[in-house]
């Protein structure tokens, strides 16, 4: 009779799971950073929604499915270095664009520098303007650039993360410049079939509660409201921040045809030189 082998069987070999690439260790960190701060990222972009909904879906394909197609192929072969430096390229440029949108946005409101830039992003970002146009068409009343010499200079332009009765209006153009420039803006308001020159006067009883204002803010806030039907919005950041205590009394005041509430306006000012728009 044959005899048994008595010697116990070895255990099965334990599969040994391969080292992490540092390079792998690099991108997984950074997945998870990125998965971390979505919510905030969320939360911030939404303030200038239309370009957040303009560029959503490029910087998705971009970071989800191009670049990850990209660096497989490059670790697993070496090849495609170029197509994956330019997928990088891209999407970090478009991921760029969405996040500095809402800085841009809610800054900046004494950078002449970033005039442009400001009105693009809140055309495009807090309005969503299909076109945005140029000056006094399509319902735009920021001009398209700066003059060349202005002084004062303050842009204020609010975010698009509100209730439906939210900040109304949502921009504030103010700046002094020359006479000539201001009749130039003019003759454009008024060249416009959807621009119409409006005037208010001041009715006795205006000129009665006007004594009842002690502070001389609340007293011009007063005064520019019934002059113009300017918002009341407009007024406090006019005398508030930006510091404009013109004498508006003899100013041009230009508005919407087809508007008849307090959204968009112009006014101009030759006495001072002061150009204030709304929109």
């Amino acid at each position: 009779m044959p005899q048994q082998n008595t010697m116990p069987k070895p255990p099965p070999a334990r599969y040994v799971k391969p080292p992490v690439s540092a390079r792998r260790k690099r991108l997984i960190a950074v997945n998870i950073g990125c998965a971390v701060t979505i919510p905030f990222l969320a939360i911030i972009l939404v303030t200038t929604l239309g370009i957040t909904l303009i560029a959503a879906l490029p910087v998705l394909i971009f970071g989800f499915a191009v670049i990850p197609f990209f660096f497989k192929i490059n670790e697993d072969t070496g090849s495609c270095r170029i197509p994956l430096l330019i997928s990088r390229v891209i999407g970090i440029g478009l991921l760029a664009v969405t996040l500095l949108a809402p800085p841009v946005c809610l800054g900046f409101s004494r950078t002449p520098l970033l005039y442009p830039v400001k009105r693009l992003v809140y055309a495009k970002g807090v309005k969503s303007y299909q076109n945005i146009g140029a000056f006094c068409e399509h319902r735009c009343l920021l001009p398209e650039k700066l003059p060349a010499v202005h002084e004062d200079y303050w842009f204020l332009t609010d975010q698009a993360l509100h209730g439906p009765d939210g900040p109304y209006p949502d921009a504030c153009l103010v700046f002094h410049t020359d006479t000539e420039t201001l009749k130039q803006y003019a003759a454009k308001l008024e060249a416009s079939r959807e621009i119409k020159r409006q005037r208010y006067e001041l009715t006795e009883d205006d000129l009665n509660n006007l004594d009842y204002f002690t502070d001389e803010q609340d007293r011009l806030a007063f005064k520019y409201r019934r002059l113009f039907n300017i918002p009341e919005e407009i007024t406090g950041r006019m005398l508030r921040n930006s510091g404009i205590t013109d004498d508006l009394s003899d100013a041009d005041y230009y508005v919407p045809a087809d508007k008849t509430n307090l959204g968009s306006g112009v006014l101009i000012n030759y006495e001072t030189g002061l150009f204030l728009a709304w929109d």
